[in-house]
């Protein structure tokens, strides 16, 4: 028998890969991922910036109203404080006590000092220094002593310190009834009268205070009553402070606090 091999075309051997090609396709590939995977990323930083930015924007806006509020609030609790002040300057100037309303308002801190040393006082400076001004203030007082020399206890108000002349004008309510006022200087100390209000309580009470200085015109009212008006041109200007007299050395001597001090600098021709 013989054998025959089968006649065909001759087989093709399988295709051997472009190397460059592979490569470039490999290539290609794995850009398209990272650009695929950037995309999420920025689309996922997007996202996330966006709720970041609603949240600040959110978080501005909240903080805005906050201090929207805030201001409103505390400009209508800066008018409240500054009503009483601007209904006595109309007073002041319908009686007669000031030539002009124009000025500045200023709202002082609240004070509450005590001294223990007899028949001295003793300073404490507000940091104003007003020429012409009014200053007004709920004045309260006690002492340590049922019987403390109440003439020589006090609260009131130093004003016009002239430091390089070391001179200045004081006030006080005794706890006697008592407006005094004074004047001090290297040279001489000189009383500018003394104008009895009334009895005040004791050995604690209170009283509104105001004190008018307007050139060489004071003014002192207490409880809305003009009590001492004296008329003086040693010292046109200078540091304002509060004082304090004590009638007494026992405990903690006398105390004074003023509350609801306004003060109002009357513009100066």
């Amino acid at each position: 028998m013989v054998l025959l091999q089968a006649c065909g075309p001759e087989p093709t051997p399988p295709a051997t890969p472009d190397r460059a090609a592979t490569v470039e396709v490999q290539y290609m590939q794995q850009t398209q991922a990272v650009i695929d995977a950037q995309v999420t990323l920025e689309a996922n930083a997007t996202e996330a910036a966006v709720e970041r930015a609603t949240s600040f924007a959110i978080l501005a806006a909240t903080q805005t109203e906050q201090q929207f509020i805030v201001n409103e609030t505390a400009t209508a609790e800066a008018t409240a404080r500054a009503e009483p002040m601007l209904e006595l300057i109309q007073e002041l100037y319908d009686d007669d006590y000031i030539q002009s309303t124009e000025g500045s308002y200023h709202q002082l801190d609240d004070f509450d000092e005590s001294w223990a040393m007899l028949n001295y006082f003793d300073i404490w400076r507000t940091g104003f220094a007003p020429s012409d001004f009014i200053i007004r203030a709920d004045v309260a007082w006690d002492s340590a002593s049922d019987s403390a020399n109440w003439f020589n206890s006090g609260c009131g108000f130093l004003y016009r310190l002239d430091r390089p002349e070391n001179s200045f004008y004081l006030v006080f309510l005794t706890l006697d009834g008592y407006v005094n006022m004074q004047y001090w200087s290297p040279r001489a100390i000189r009383s500018l009268g003394f104008s009895y209000y009334g009895q005040l309580d004791l050995p604690s009470g209170n009283a509104e205070m105001v004190l008018v200085a307007q050139g060489s015109e004071m003014h002192v009212l207490i409880n809305g009553k003009l009590v001492h008006t004296r008329i003086d041109t040693n010292v046109d200007k200078g540091e304002l402070a509060y004082t304090l007299l004590s009638g007494t050395n026992a405990g903690f001597g006398t105390r004074c606090v003023f509350e609801n001090v306004g003060l109002w600098e009357l513009e100066s021709d």
